[in-house]
């Protein structure tokens, strides 16, 4: 997965590509697997400058998928108990 470089995906509206993708946060999903869609989606990231967005949200979510994280919620769960 390109998140493991801080890297954003532009994928299309497919199942198992747009679910790993959070639109304008982490990538850009296209509505269609169309080349002239996907041209607008790479025109969009490097011309909005959109790299040091998408690569904060990506270290973020990688951050809050981590299994620390998970563990720190859990044990914090469990003192709630």
């Amino acid at each position: 997965n390109s998140y493991h470089f801080d890297l954003p995906i532009i994928a299309t509206d497919v199942v198992g590509l747009k679910e790993s993708v959070l639109n304008n946060e982490t990538g850009i999903v296209t509505p269609q697997p169309q080349a002239a869609l996907i041209k607008n989606a790479l025109h969009q990231y490097f011309e909005g400058n959109l790299k040091q967005r998408f690569a904060e949200n990506i270290s973020k979510l990688k951050q809050d998928l981590s299994w620390s994280h998970f563990a720190n919620e859990l044990t914090a769960f469990y003192h709630r108990l």
